[in-house]
């Protein structure tokens, strides 16, 4: 081979492992960037749920306090019962609708724990603490 056809070859060699570099930087920089985008998604979802979730369980722990302090029956004839229920009703309706906003984004598993969240309220008629979620288990998840 002369010295003009080895220097046209490892230009060429030059050339295609250049664009092959690129494609693949262009690649791993787009499924990182996606994967980023998601989770600021997911964490703002996530966020939100647990804070209203977190204002809810501060309704409920006060009215703990109160029905400890006195009876439940006090409790529930003033006006800090239906005042509660309502913040509550007020607090669950943000976290179903914004779930339901950010239903695609959500992970499997905080849908799975969501869902059965949801259940445990349905069956419980008293809208018991009990099934408050726990802070740093399950809604954790991601």
């Amino acid at each position: 081979m002369s010295n003009n056809a080895v220097t046209i070859i490892a230009a060429i060699v030059t050339v295609v492992g250049t664009i092959i570099g690129v494609v693949i930087a262009n690649r791993l920089t787009a499924s990182r960037s996606y994967k980023e985008k998601i989770w600021d998604f997911r964490r703002a979802a996530y966020g939100f749920i647990l804070a209203r979730l977190g204002q809810s369980e501060r309704i409920y722990d006060n009215a703990d306090e109160y029905i400890t302090e006195r009876s439940f029956t006090d409790y529930f004839e003033h006006k800090a019962y239906s005042e509660d229920r309502e913040e509550i009703a007020k607090y669950l309706k943000l976290i179903r609708d914004r779930f339901a906003d950010d239903y695609l984004i959500l992970s499997d598993r905080f849908i799975k724990v969501f869902n059965a969240w949801e259940g445990e309220m349905a069956t419980d008629p008293y809208g018991s603490t009990e099934v408050v979620p726990p802070y740093g288990t399950e809604w954790r998840l991601g």
